[in-house]
């Protein structure tokens, strides 16, 4: 599971971006990712599974949202070492801090609301 600490430093990087619009799709698919990660830990065997696919799909996309916004980033020169300390991979234990961090973003993003 990924550290509280540095997912609350990854999205305070990411906050002070100047990327906004690359930013605001992440934010946005993080926001999805987490809601139907949310909705699978609830789900019977039998949901979970038709689920699957669409879950994965997210999952992708936000893997490349993440990936637009970093290419952004180094355009802009501001700091990409947040990519490094969560995972560069698309497969194990890097694709589920992603999905993680996701979580995160969402939970932030909640709170930051009240």
């Amino acid at each position: 599971m990924l550290d509280y600490e540095l997912a609350k430093n990854s999205y305070e990087t990411i906050m002070s971006s100047k990327a906004d619009s690359e930013k605001d799709k992440l934010f946005w698919k993080a926001i999805r990712y987490a809601d139907i990660r949310s909705r699978y830990a609830l789900y019977d065997y039998q949901q979970q599974l038709a689920s699957n696919v669409e879950r994965t799909q997210i999952h992708n996309e936000l893997l490349d949202y993440i990936e637009n916004l970093v290419v952004k980033q180094q355009e802009l020169g501001e700091d990409i070492t947040w990519r490094n300390k969560i995972g560069l991979g698309r497969t194990g234990e890097d694709r589920k801090r992603v999905g993680d961090f996701a979580c995160y973003i969402a939970m932030f993003l909640g709170l930051s609301a009240r």
